[in-house]
């Protein structure tokens, strides 16, 4: 029996490279060649600067869903795939409301080929941590995960939300196919005349029906190395994503310990929050002055060779 590759595989491993990425260090042990790509990425997006002068979707509407079936409990992922989901979603949720402070986050997750809204949209920190929190190994059950049933609870409750907001779904996908009762190309048709932009964080590999919705809503779409670079791919969602001009409402005015509504004079207890009455988004000044960096960031910084003989 031959031991030599096949023509194809030669040419496959030509292309990518596979073998100048990928280097085994003395031990047999690739640890430090995943490293290098995650820290190269690194340098990469610090050195890539972000756009300018362009209307974000400051007020966006996100779901998170997550794949629970027993794919998720894999250990190939130190100590496993779902408790690296959980710690990382749990520091995620805090820096979202703390740079998109006018936005709303749910939770979906996917079990035996069903999708279920776990945790509507909410502005409470404290509602989503506890939703968190609450995934854990008997949460999961089935082998079968199936995409389409997600996007059909996600599509449904993004019926409700304004027009003027970002609607979003990042989800978190551990297993390698999806079985689905109806066609897929007809969802992610509906997805993109809805305005739904779609991301997807794999495990283990790349997949063609996950990367094709990423494509067709205008999505990211990322396969986690480890648990570094889950967290680098997760952070990409904090920053608003671009959206055309929308006209925006006018803030509402704090008189003593209530929010007052500047149109119908209902009193709120706390903001951001929609009027149940007039239906207008009231929030504060500090509020929307926290959304406002994102329409004008920082420069990218460059990098330089230190001069001898200059401290600076």
């Amino acid at each position: 029996m031959t031991t030599d590759p096949f023509k194809w595989e030669e040419a496959y491993t030509d292309d990518i490279c596979i073998q100048s990425a990928l280097q085994e260090d003395e031990n047999g042990s690739m640890e430090n060649a995943i490293r290098r790509i995650i820290s190269e990425e690194k340098r990469l997006r610090r050195n890539e600067g972000r756009p300018t002068r362009i209307r974000l979707g400051m007020m966006r509407h996100v779901f998170v869903g997550i794949d629970l079936s027993t794919s998720i409990l894999s250990k190939d992922v130190e100590p496993s795939r779902l408790r690296v989901v959980r710690e990382c979603l749990l520091n995620f949720v805090n820096k979202f409301f703390e740079l998109n402070p006018l936005s709303a986050m749910g939770l979906i997750i996917g079990r035996d080929k069903k999708g279920d809204c776990s945790c509507g949209f909410s502005s409470s920190l404290q509602k989503l941590t506890e939703a968190f929190n609450s995934l854990n190994e008997a949460s999961c059950g089935g082998t079968e995960f199936s995409l389409h049933s997600m996007l059909e609870t996600a599509l449904n409750h993004f019926r409700n939300v304004p027009a003027h907001t970002s609607k979003e779904c990042i989800f978190i996908v551990a297993s390698l196919s999806t079985i689905d009762a109806s066609s897929l190309k007809q969802i992610y048709e509906q997805l993109k005349m809805q305005s739904v932009r779609c991301s997807i964080i794999s495990f283990l590999a790349e997949v063609y029906a996950f990367k094709k919705l990423c494509v067709t809503t205008q999505g990211k779409y990322g396969v986690a190395l480890d648990k570094e670079h889950f967290d680098l791919l997760l952070t990409e969602h904090l920053q608003p994503p671009p959206l055309k001009p929308k006209q925006g409402h006018q803030d509402s005015i704090q008189n003593e310990y209530a929010y007052i509504c500047p149109q119908c004079s209902s009193h709120y207890c706390q903001t951001p929050t929609t009027c149940r009455v007039c239906g207008l988004l009231l929030l504060t000044a500090p509020q929307l002055a926290r959304a406002h960096q994102h329409l004008e960031p920082l420069p990218a910084f460059l990098e330089s060779t230190p001069i001898e003989g200059f401290s600076f």
